[in-house]
């Protein structure tokens, strides 16, 4: 009986024990990340992927390139032979395809949009890199898919908008290839004051760059 008594009073002790450690209050866990200091705040605008979900590949002539989706694409965007495939080309050509970045990418600016122009001529081979010097900027050869393409950019302005158009020629497969990227924004001086701001040229610039690296051409040597 006293043995079957002290076996008893282990048993309480024992539970008494388990039931106060289970209530314990635990100490409270630090957050992660609580020691950082949050540094960076939301960009105005953001750049989404270069290589993003969509890809586009033009058989004659040959050539591939990557876009986002924010961009829109128009195929022959302007058919048959056209006198303005080129910027100050006084040669013919085609324009194969037009991709375009809307005004609403950068909402409550002064963007209006950006388009990335490829056309081609047969006509332009002998002065295909033969870049007027009117306005122009020349800056040299610029790599694109592993070919060289001569660089110039042009500025123009009209009834309060403006044009800045990069130019980029390249003689391939006895075809004169142009890449046009052109930013069309408007001057804030045409907006009531404080309701509209300066868009982001910068990040705008960048964007186009991002597409026209993708594009990759076949050559015959």
């Amino acid at each position: 009986m006293k043995n079957t008594l002290i076996f008893a009073g282990l048993i309480l002790v024992l539970a008494g024990g388990t039931v106060y450690l289970t209530f314990q209050k635990k100490p409270a866990e630090k957050p992660v990340g609580a020691d950082l200091v949050a540094t960076s705040t939301k960009p105005d605008f953001y750049l989404p992927d270069p290589l993003g979900p969509k890809k586009y590949t033009h058989n004659n002539p040959y050539f591939t390139f990557n876009f986002p989706a924010d961009f829109s694409l128009t195929e022959g965007g302007r058919p048959g032979f056209e006198d303005n495939w080129s910027t100050l080309s006084q040669a013919t050509g085609t324009v194969y395809t037009i991709l375009t970045l809307p005004r609403s990418f950068q909402p409550g600016t002064n963007f209006s949009e950006a388009t990335i122009t490829l056309a081609g001529s047969t006509s332009a081979t002998s002065t295909c890199t033969d870049l007027p010097n009117e306005a122009l900027i020349k800056s040299g050869p610029v790599n694109i898919g592993g070919v060289q393409f001569e660089r110039a950019e042009i500025s123009e302005g009209a009834a309060g908008n403006l044009y800045q158009t990069t130019v980029y020629r390249r003689l391939v497969n006895n075809i004169c290839l142009s890449i046009e990227s052109t930013i069309h924004s408007t001057n804030l001086g045409v907006y009531d004051q404080g309701t509209v701001k300066e868009f982001d040229q910068s990040k705008i610039a960048d964007l186009l760059w991002s597409v026209i690296s993708t594009y990759s051409f076949r050559q015959t040597i």
